[in-house]
């Protein structure tokens, strides 16, 4: 749960610095066999090109700061055995970051 506190504060950083435009924040979550992609979308500011390989590297900032929550994030997400990446996001999109973990312990119920 800290991970996603951590991703949308630095979305809503990202859109209050897009002045002028409607903040757009979505969260969509996706179970596809024994995982679960969680994909967290918004119409802030965005990376510059040059930078998004560098958007999980510790140091990495665009807002000041020490430029260690992306990367602290990206961390505990491969701790958990998954992947964290940024992708090209779709219309009215600047930004989206997709997690994909395992799911542990859950069963299916059958009907």
């Amino acid at each position: 749960m800290q991970l996603i506190s951590t991703l949308f504060r630095s979305a809503l950083e990202f859109i209050e610095a897009r002045q002028g435009v409607d903040g757009r924040l979505e969260l969509q979550t996706r179970r596809v066999e024994d995982r679960v992609t969680i994909r967290i979308s918004d119409n802030g500011a965005g990376v510059p090109d040059a930078d998004v390989d560098n958007v999980f590297c510790q140091g990495y900032t665009t807002a000041g700061g020490l430029g260690s929550r992306l990367h602290h994030g990206a961390n505990l997400v491969r701790e958990m055995g998954g992947a964290i990446e940024m992708v090209t996001p779709g219309i009215n999109f600047t930004f989206a970051i997709v997690l994909s973990l395992p799911i542990s312990g859950v069963s299916e119920e059958s009907d």
